[in-house]
């Protein structure tokens, strides 16, 4: 592979990193998130599977920033995702 083709490559993965994932948390933003969520309704439909979601919200979560600055709100949030990310599986459907 040329070198120019190598760079190529991860100029393109890099760019579809971005696409698809939340720069602050690393998790993925909600344009991947409809696009994960329309693949496996399909593939649980074709199935006659069971998908379960759920929705976490933080609540009040505006105070922390009102009250302990946007820095603070920014580490609540890469806690959050730390915790998902270490917690929950990944899917391993379709």
């Amino acid at each position: 592979m040329y070198l120019y083709e190598h760079h190529w490559e991860k100029a393109i993965n890099e760019l579809r990193r971005m696409a698809t994932t939340d720069e602050l948390t690393g998790l993925h933003n909600r344009r991947q998130l409809e696009k994960n969520f329309t693949r496996l309704a399909s593939a649980v439909d074709r199935q006659y599977g069971v998908l379960a979601v759920i929705v976490l919200v933080l609540d009040q979560f505006k105070q922390v920033n009102d009250r302990l600055g946007h820095y603070a709100g920014d580490k609540g949030l890469v806690l959050v995702a730390r915790l998902l990310r270490d917690h929950l599986r990944g899917s391993k459907a379709a």
